[in-house]
């Protein structure tokens, strides 16, 4: 009956998922927070689902955090995560994309036992 269908996933066709997947591989070589050196005071976990504001979409429950540290001169690294295969945050200089961990998880579940 489609009742329970998910309100934002709509037909997913194979042209949607080459076009996501190209930009899933590029964020995993590119924006890794796995790759580079780590020294950092704080990591930030991105929630993935943003809110549009003032023309950027914005994590509802850090987005003040980044301003904080900031302030009081704390090195940090924000990892973001896909919300429906896309970033719609702006990638700022200290935002890397969970790309390659979710890639990495995808791969493990899909290999035999």
């Amino acid at each position: 009956m489609g009742v329970f269908g998910s309100p934002q996933q709509g037909k997913v066709t194979l042209k949607n998922k080459i076009f996501s997947f190209l930009p899933f591989i590029k964020n995993s070589l590119f924006s890794n927070p796995l790759n580079g050196k780590y020294d950092k005071d704080v990591i930030i976990f991105d929630h993935p689902r943003k809110v549009k504001h003032n023309g950027d979409y914005k994590d509802i429950y850090s987005y003040f955090l980044e301003d904080y540290l900031n302030d009081f001169g704390y090195s940090y690294e924000l990892i973001e995560s896909p919300y429906l295969n896309n970033h719609h945050g702006k990638k700022g200089k200290f935002t890397k994309y969970n790309d390659r961990i979710l890639f990495g998880s995808y791969i493990h579940k899909k290999k035999p036992i």
